[in-house]
């Protein structure tokens, strides 16, 4: 059935935890956008974020020759949570160590400048080094992206706890 070994039984019950831990801590805000301080909200948006990298991960371990990913929304994704982690990013560092061949992250990435939500900037030591940043719009997209998907994940994590007040 599996042409490669499918993904451990141990891997999925620890994401599966991490996703509820995070569902958790998500379920006990009443209102997410306007009870969550400034660095509250950067830790929802970065470990939404995160889940999302995670989970991209475990689905191309477990369809392996599947193309389900989007290599322009890989790279942002991927761009977006080093810059909220406070990384900077260059070019070739970004095609070396992700999970897409360098030829598709430099055509990702040039997609995603031509749009405005990259900005690719030459270093002013060694113009052989290009930095990447997400542009205002590119960085307000993905937040705004996040905080909403966190308003729509909300009622979803709270079920466990009003089924549990319900048998009480």
């Amino acid at each position: 059935m599996f042409d490669t070994v499918p993904p451990r039984a141990a891997d999925v019950r620890a994401l599966a935890h991490q996703l509820l831990s995070w569902a958790d801590q998500l379920s006990e805000r009443p209102d997410l956008i306007s009870e969550l301080t400034e660095e509250g909200r950067h830790d929802l948006v970065l470990g939404l974020a995160s889940a999302l990298r995670e989970a991209r991960r475990l689905r191309a371990e477990t369809f392996p020759r599947i193309p389900f990913s989007n290599p322009n929304w890989d790279v942002m994704l991927d761009l977006f949570i080093q810059e909220m982690n406070g990384f900077r990013t260059s070019l070739d560092h970004l095609a070396l160590t992700g999970d897409l061949p360098a030829p598709i992250v430099y055509d990702s990435v040039d997609t995603l400048v031509r749009h405005g939500l990259v900005a690719r900037t030459a270093d002013r030591f060694d113009n052989r080094v290009y930095w990447l940043s997400l542009t205002a719009p590119g960085r307000q997209g993905m937040f705004d992206l996040f905080t909403q998907s966190a308003e729509i994940v909300r009622p979803i994590a709270g079920r466990p706890k009003e089924r549990e007040g319900a048998g009480a």
